[in-house]
């Protein structure tokens, strides 16, 4: 195989901003290679380990396939530096961006204070704010075409393109692109029975179970093919980086809806009362509680959080993108699968620590919690167990 070519739909908004991010969206190919190189990182060290050897590796295989700013190689194998052995196109004809706005909130009977919809908490960042314009995005529906090709010349192109293939099967099936990605924003489906390298890039299930047998096998087929560059256990939980491993990395089938906002919204629902004080709504009267997860337990779903700051020694440490990963998947039945992934990587460097309200504390050394979340409010999910 020397080109795949597939068409995407947007499956959420897609918020995918150019130089400018509150200005209409743009559809470009580095945004689309920058995701792919995340998901070929973590596929790469979940073969041959997240250790200073294991890095180089990496790096090396990674620069191979998409490139690399300095030196490094051209093509696997290929001590050339620069250019990658894939090429990345996108092209469509776009609809008009929409602005995203808010639902009507609810109200909390007894605080009388607004409650966020849930897809309104999954986005909150894109709303109009007094200071900025909302940001604009396509919305669920949106199709364009995506193609990767060896490039003509590049040692070991057939190679590196399989590699991008199975780089694109976990973008599809475990990710997402552009803002609030890992907040179910911008995932994408493929609506055609497509097929490369025994990859199936429409999930045909209709159960979570059989879903999750599903990716399943699709993730044991990506594992198997990265094992060919080396077979290193990653050397620690938590590892050093986002790692493709079941030690490192637990896949979730939530459960199924009818409709992608109804997803989105039963899923950014549970997210916020799980988050924040338990009882927000009229049915969880019942059990609640004073307070709920405390604003430095917070922080494991991610930095930055208003009121908890992050050290290392004297420096800032500005953010650090959440270990969990939500997204909503198309089958091919037309129901809509929501869809949990979570790296146990390490979620601060060594020395550094949270601050909130003159408390201190230390990183977070598990997800234990961020685990809780979903056998609290996905009791019937199903664990993609794959080896």
């Amino acid at each position: 195989m020397q080109e795949l070519r597939v068409r995407l739909e947007t499956v959420t908004p897609l918020f995918l901003g150019g130089e400018e991010p509150r200005q209409d969206p743009e559809l470009r190919a580095s945004s689309f290679r920058g995701a792919l190189r995340y998901w070929l990182r973590a596929a790469l060290a979940g073969a041959v380990g997240d250790d200073d050897r294991g890095v180089q590796k990496v790096w090396a295989a990674e620069s191979a396939v998409f490139g690399s700013a300095g030196e490094g190689q051209s093509g696997i194998g290929d001590k050339r530096a620069g250019a990658s052995a894939v090429v990345v196109r996108v092209r469509g004809q776009m609809p008009d961006p929409l602005p995203y706005q808010k639902s009507n909130p609810g109200w909390d009977p007894i605080t009388r204070r607004p409650i966020p919809s849930g897809r309104d908490y999954l986005f909150w960042s894109m709303a109009k704010t007094s200071a900025d314009a909302a940001r604009s995005y396509w919305p669920p529906g949106t199709s364009f075409e995506l193609a990767l090709a060896a490039r003509p010349g590049a040692a070991d192109g057939e190679a590196a393109l399989d590699q991008a293939i199975a780089a694109l099967w976990l973008l599809v099936h475990l990710g997402g692109i552009g803002a609030r990605s890992r907040r179910t924003g911008g995932s994408m489906g493929v609506p055609n029975a497509v097929e490369a390298n025994g990859l199936r890039f429409a999930l045909a299930g209709t159960t979570p179970g059989a879903l999750a047998g599903e990716l399943r096998e699709g993730l044991g087929q990506v594992r198997s093919l990265f094992r060919a560059l080396g077979n290193q256990a990653p050397a620690a939980v938590p590892s050093e980086f986002d790692v493709l491993h079941p030690r490192c990395c637990r896949v979730w089938v939530l459960g199924l809806w009818p409709s992608t906002n109804q997803a989105m919204e039963e899923i950014g629902t549970a997210l916020q009362r799980f988050r924040g004080p338990r009882g927000r709504g009229p049915q969880d009267r019942v059990r609640r509680r004073e307070s709920g997860i405390g604003l430095l337990e917070r922080a494991v779903f991610g930095l930055p959080i208003k009121g908890v700051d992050a050290k290392e020694g004297g420096s800032q440490v500005d953010r650090r993108a959440s270990p969990l990963w939500l997204k909503v998947s198309k089958t091919v039945k037309g129901n809509y699968a929501g869809i949990a992934t979570l790296f146990s990587s390490r979620f601060l460097p060594e020395r550094a620590f949270l601050q909130a309200s003159g408390r201190r504390a230390d990183p977070p050394a598990d997800y234990g919690l961020l685990e809780g979340f979903v056998r609290e409010y996905f009791a019937a999910a199903q664990e993609v167990r794959y080896e």
